[in-house]
């Protein structure tokens, strides 16, 4: 289905009855990352799963401008107004995570429980090697822009998601990955459940720690996986995610 969002056709998918579930994919991603867990939870469950705009899934219209966390939060909430929906829990992976984390933190009457898988936000932490690297490229900037080196120098700076990318997305990739959401984190007051995987090296399981910290009303569920917990143990997934939900506190 589609729905115009500030002047972006928005792809996105819906079904089941009862409390509402929002899913938000993360970076690589579409809604069809979260396929196997809506078909699971539309059982008991409205569920709607947002396609972000731009990235390279072609569902969703790529964006006409540059955005920050904050621009994506705001198109999710006007997404949820044209639904009609005015209170919804939110299960959300690693860049989905950042635009929960906004959400939850600063519309809080908007969101019922969160949960948080694998999620990005937090600022990492960084070796010598990696500052080196940084005032290395920083330098060969300042060369090429006095015209003494080729702009072609350049080229093999940066990340694989972001040398993948599209000239007019790079500078929304840095401004949502330069975004630390730790301050944000601290005022969120849904139920939170954080998920995790061990061997998660695109989000350190550190992060999650950190997270559960600052979190007030807050778990950490950790299992043997990575990066993508959610489909490596997705039978424990589902049972957790299910417990969560319907836990009621006395």
């Amino acid at each position: 289905m589609y729905i115009e969002i500030d002047g972006l056709n928005t792809y996105y998918e819906q079904d089941g009855e009862g409390e509402n579930i929002l899913f938000l994919h993360g970076f690589k991603g579409g809604c069809f990352s979260f396929k196997g867990a809506f078909e699971k939870l539309k059982k008991n469950y409205k569920v709607t799963s947002l396609n972000f705009w731009g990235f390279d899934n072609n569902l969703s219209d790529t964006l006409k401008r540059t955005f920050n966390v904050s621009d994506f939060a705001q198109n999710v909430l006007l997404f949820l107004q044209k639904l009609n929906i005015t209170k919804t829990h939110i299960i959300c992976h690693s860049f989905g995570g950042r635009v929960a984390i906004y959400l939850a933190a600063n519309h809080p009457e908007i969101v019922d429980k969160l949960i948080l898988i694998d999620s990005a936000g937090i600022k990492p932490r960084r070796s010598i090697k990696y500052r080196l690297k940084i005032f290395k490229f920083k330098l060969l900037k300042f060369l090429v822009k006095l015209k003494i080196l080729d702009k072609s120098r350049l080229d093999k700076y940066g990340s694989k998601d972001y040398l993948s990318l599209p000239e007019n997305l790079r500078q929304t990739f840095k401004n949502v990955v330069n975004e630390n959401l730790i301050s944000y984190a601290k005022k969120i007051i849904a139920p939170t459940l954080i998920i995790w995987g061990k061997y998660d090296y695109d989000t350190p399981l550190y992060m999650a720690k950190k997270l559960n910290k600052k979190i007030r009303n807050c778990g950490l569920v950790v299992f043997e996986a990575g990066h993508y917990s959610y489909l490596e143990k997705f039978n424990e997934f589902i049972i957790t995610v299910k417990y969560f939900l319907e836990y009621q506190e006395k």
